[in-house]
């Protein structure tokens, strides 16, 4: 706090008139000293121009002190303006390079991240002359630059980094696709040693270039060619073996051997063994065939059984079986249709006689005769007897009754064994069936049979569901009645007639109501027309009538039923027929 400073004035001594010094017993005295005192005007004075510089030297110190707290506030301002600024650029640069769906590192992946950096470089400062433009002074926009600086190094270092990345993996994608795009290439043309050769040597050519200019260093192109080479070779080899050319795989192995890597070459050596013996046994069995083309299979087992090596021996004979199975079942077909053929010019013939016989000319004129010699000659001459027999069994039947009914046992022993044995099924003559079929159960088992030799088990199976789950609850109810399902004689022809009637009633009740029928409602049609009844109804088929054939429990005797979708109806299975209740 400034002090007043006290002001005092000294009145100098002086002697006074008359006055001397005097001394008393030889001792001089001092001089008195006399001090003025101001007056009050003088004083006042004093103290206003004393009071007055205080005042200016208060007034410039609060002065200062202001513009100190100021300049402070502008400072904490303007640093807060740039904290924001900066954060405003983070802002933008972190969703701008790495946002997952968005952001330039994942839109700009491989070779679509070259020249990235000028679009970045462009966004960046289009961004940054946004933010700067929109501080207040300079001191804010040269802070903020000198922070932008900074950040603008990272942006790029990270983009650079980024751009170098992508583009070798991209380099390196193309590197190894177009090595496999040459071995694949070699491979596809294993028949032409030119463009074999060519993607070799471009094989040789993309790895040391691209080995180069990444600095990859000799042996990595040394390792890399090698095994691409090899890959090259073994898959011409293997392309080469699978077309059966195993003497021109030998001796390409021999030519490129010392190119094939020595992993590879053991499983290389197996393949040529095995295609060796294939081969041999290829050719040793084209020769059997070509000198007994017509001969039995024993025969031709015979001819092959001369061959010394085990494996070609056995590989021959196995070529020559699956040869003359082939040769029997094209004959079985080629035979099959000419029957078909004859069949059809026997219905034409059987129409127009029919045709006849309404406009007035006998019956007994449309013989059995005329409807044979309806097959052309030539296609008669080219069937065998068993053919001939049933073309006229069957010409016979629709001379006396117009059509052919089904016999249930014969039907019923197709079906069986297109379930049991569908590749003895696939090889009958189902054209010996026809006058034991009638149409639609003909033209049925020849869509089977069709399904089963064209491999297609699941139209097969879709076919013979039904008929499976019929005969599983058929038979398992006559076994324990104890009926054998596979009796014959005139209890086999009871069992056919029941098998035809549940047939009938299954397709009824599918008819009724719009679905199939289940385990269960099997189960109650078969005992329905088993049980005790009418005597000579279908629940009597087997005895006479008097006894059942089996005794069940009263709750299985119950009456079957089933209910139509379409109208909500509920019918009930009685004496063999569905009827309202």
């Amino acid at each position: 706090m400034p002090v007043v400073r006290t002001i005092q004035r000294q009145v100098q001594p002086g002697a006074l008139p008359g006055a001397r010094k005097s001394t008393i017993s030889g001792v001089q005295l001092p001089t008195p000293q006399i001090t003025a005192v101001p007056s009050a005007e003088a004083e006042g004075a004093d103290v206003g121009e004393a009071l007055s510089r205080v005042g200016q030297t208060v007034f410039s110190i609060n002065r200062d002190a202001a513009l100190q707290q100021f300049q402070k506030e502008k400072r904490r301002q303007d640093s807060a303006r740039v904290l924001d600024a900066d954060q405003q650029l983070n802002a933008f640069e972190l969703p701008y390079l790495n946002d997952p769906k968005t952001g330039l590192f994942a839109t700009h992946r491989g070779k679509d991240a070259a020249g990235i950096h000028e679009q970045a470089s462009q966004d960046w400062q289009q961004q940054f002359s946004k933010i700067y433009d929109g501080l207040s002074n300079e001191e804010q926009r040269s802070a903020f630059t000198a922070q932008a600086s900074t950040r603008e190094q990272d942006f790029n270092e990270q983009i650079y980094r980024f751009q170098n990345q992508e583009l070798q993996k991209f380099a390196g994608t193309s590197y190894e696709e177009g090595v496999q795009g040459s071995i694949d290439a070699g491979i596809a043309n294993a028949d032409d040693p030119v463009r074999i050769g060519t993607e070799a040597e471009r094989i040789r050519m993309r790895t040391y270039n691209y080995g180069t200019d990444y600095g990859m260093g000799p042996d990595w192109i040394k390792n890399h060619t090698a095994a691409a080479l090899s890959k090259l070779h073994t898959g011409v080899i293997g392309r080469m073996l699978t077309a059966g050319q195993d003497q021109v795989a030998a001796q390409y192995f021999k030519d490129h051997k010392s190119e094939i890597a020595g992993g590879d070459l053991e499983p290389v050596e197996k393949a040529l063994q095995e295609g060796s013996s294939r081969g041999d046994a290829q050719r040793q069995s084209d020769a059997i065939w070509q000198k007994n083309p017509n001969a039995t299979l024993s025969v031709l087992m015979d001819a092959a059984a001369a061959i010394k090596d085990p494996d070609v021996r056995d590989r021959t004979q196995g070529y020559l079986e699956a040869r003359w199975r082939a040769k029997r079942q094209d004959d079985s077909d080629q035979a099959q249709a000419r029957a078909a053929d004859a069949k059809s010019q026997i219905d034409t013939a059987m129409q127009g006689m029919l045709n006849a016989i309404d406009r007035g000319m006998p019956r007994d004129m449309a013989g059995v005769h005329r409807l044979v010699d309806s097959v052309s000659p030539g296609l008669w001459a080219q069937l065998d007897d068993k053919q001939r027999g049933a073309l006229e069994t069957y010409a016979k039947k629709l001379q006396d009754d117009g059509k052919v009914e089904t016999d249930q046992s014969h039907w019923y022993a197709l079906m069986r064994e297109a379930s049991d044995d569908p590749g003895k099924f696939s090889g009958r003559d189902l054209m010996l069936s026809i006058g034991k079929l009638s149409d639609s159960d003909f033209q049925q088992l020849a869509k089977l049979q069709a399904d089963v030799k064209a491999g297609r088990k699941k139209e097969a199976d879709a076919q013979l569901d039904d008929f499976r789950t019929r005969e599983s609850v058929l038979n398992d109810t006559l076994t324990l009645a104890g009926i054998d399902p596979k009796s014959t004689g005139e209890t086999g022809k009871q069992i056919a007639k029941l098998r035809q009637r549940l047939d009938e009633l299954t397709a009824e009740f599918s008819r009724n109501t719009g679905k199939k029928a289940t385990n269960e409602d099997i189960q109650k049609m078969v005992d329905s027309m088993i049980i005790p009844g009418k005597p000579g109804s279908w629940w009597n088929i087997f005895s006479g009538g008097e006894e059942p054939v089996f005794d069940q429990p009263a709750q299985v005797r119950t009456e079957p039923t089933a209910t139509n979708p379409a109208t909500g109806e509920v019918l009930i299975l009685r004496d063999g027929k569905w009827v309202k209740p």
